[in-house]
């Protein structure tokens, strides 16, 4: 990885690492029993919040969460695939939101991913 690059992965790595910390305080963005959750009114408040402590916008900010969180899915099918821990360095971070991710639903994707086959699904392509 070129020096460039490299410093781009450790700067947006520094940033969701900020990003992760200042949600966590902020339970009503990722916890979906709680009274503002539905609240897009108090929701847009709190990422304006957020995007001035960051310096960014409120719209990169919340599509950067909506990244980790996807991310964060994605890790967990993994894990559950190969039977190996994370090597995704954020993911330690995020273990406050095991309580809150709907296991029902990885359940059903994680069966319906492992009964996928790609070489039947591209008969005929």
């Amino acid at each position: 990885m070129g020096r460039l690059m490299e410093t781009y992965v450790d700067a947006q790595l520094k940033f969701d690492s900020k990003l992760v910390n200042i949600v966590k305080e902020h339970k009503h963005l990722f916890d979906r029993t709680h009274k503002l959750f539905e609240d897009g009114g108090t929701r847009r408040e709190t990422w304006e919040v957020i995007a001035q402590q960051l310096q960014k916008t409120d719209s990169y900010c919340e599509k950067r969460w909506v990244y980790i969180i996807n991310r964060l899915y994605d890790e967990i099918f993994w894990m559950l695939k190969y039977e190996s821990p994370s090597p995704w360095l954020l993911y330690p971070q995020l273990d406050f939101l095991c309580e809150y991710i709907d296991w029902e639903d990885v359940n059903g994707l994680c069966n319906e991913l492992m009964e996928f086959d790609l070489a039947t699904a591209l008969e005929g392509v």
